[in-house]
């Protein structure tokens, strides 16, 4: 399985954008981030095979495509 590490979550595997990650039967999203040492409190949004899921529910397995990004900041002018 791909997971795709947007903004700053990719510092949780060395600065890599890209983890392949080996499942052999299907799991909850949140376990194979804990073993790919991502914090799932992490992620503000995931989306497996382009559908966006909830990350503490989602099952993925062999051969998915995770996307994951974390909460968004920023943007508004103060004074």
């Amino acid at each position: 399985m791909r997971i795709y590490l947007g903004g700053y979550l990719s510092a949780y595997a060395a600065g890599q954008h890209w983890l392949e990650v080996e499942v052999q039967a299907p799991a909850r999203l949140r376990e194979v981030l804990q073993r790919a040492n991502v914090p799932p409190g992490e992620v503000y949004l995931a989306c497996v095979n382009g559908v966006m899921v909830d990350a503490e529910e989602a099952q993925v397995g062999p051969g998915d495509e995770v996307r994951l990004y974390p909460p968004v900041d920023g943007g508004a002018k103060q004074g």
